[in-house]
This record gives C-alpha cells, structure tokens and sequence, in this order.
C-alpha cells in the first residue's frame, strides 16, 4: 500500500450494521467492533482517513464520537456529509483529499456499500470497494484489500 495515502468510509450501512437514523443503539450499530482499533493503527502508520457521507456531518460525529472517544483523528475536515450539500461521492471525497493536499485520486481508498457511487469513484480512479451487508468487516475487507495491494 506504499502509494496508499487515504482510507476514506461511507457511514451509513458501511461503517453502520443500519441506517444511523434507524437505530439509537451507537455502539451496538457499528459493522465491526474493531474499526477504532483499524483506524489508529491506520493514522499511526501515517496514513489518513475520512468519512463522505450523504449524512449529516451532526450525525456522524455523534457516532464517530462515541466509538473512538479517545485521541479521534475526525474532525470537520476529515468528516464530509450531507449538510444542505448535494453531490457525489467522487466530490466529498475531494474535500478530503484537498484538506490532506493529496492531489492523486489513485492514492485513496473508498468504502461504500452502494455499487453506484462505487462506480462514479472508481471513474475517476479511485481504488473502490463494494461493503456487503451487515457492513464493513475488517477479516472479509480489510484483509482482502491488503492482497490486492501486496
């Protein structure tokens, strides 16, 4: 992964087993209890993250909030939502990568659990990957996507 620089999340029904409007349980809507483990591993190996989503940033923040309640590396400019913004994926994720000065969408990472918007990124070079339900997995798609870029 040496040209690797962004790891970049949807949030609704990747990150989340379901919709985050559909479930006041946070800590139990999380796809995989060892995503906060993942990402301060990822930003302690110098790689940065984000999250673009067509959510509200309010919303997110709350449940990125309470499942890395110490030393969380999102903030507002890693976080890209919804907020009376309509877009893509592709755009939201450029916010991300102006933010880190990361100028090459070949250097990113995306997740997302619709086959569309895994479409639209990829067109522009975006290495994309298609989550199944119940959403992101670190044994089923982290580690099938270390392979790839071994």
């Amino acid at each position: 992964m040496e040209n690797i620089k962004l790891i970049v999340w949807d949030f609704d029904e990747t990150l989340t087993k379901e919709h985050s409007k559909k479930n006041d349980d946070i800590l139990g809507n999380l796809s995989d209890k060892n995503w906060p483990l993942l990402i301060k591993q990822l930003v302690k190996n110098n790689y940065y993250v984000g999250i673009a989503s067509f959510n509200k940033c309010s919303v997110i923040k709350e449940y990125i909030n309470k499942w890395i309640p110490h030393n969380n590396p999102f903030n507002d400019s890693n976080i890209q939502g919804n907020d009376g913004y309509i877009g893509s994926k592709t755009q939201l994720i450029g916010k991300i990568m102006e933010h880190y000065k990361i100028d090459r969408y070949d250097q990113v990472i995306f997740f997302d659990d619709n086959i569309k918007n895994i479409l639209e990124t990829r067109s522009y070079g975006i290495n994309s990957f298609l989550i199944e339900k119940p959403g992101f997995s670190i044994y089923r798609d982290w580690n099938s996507i270390l392979n790839i870029f071994k």
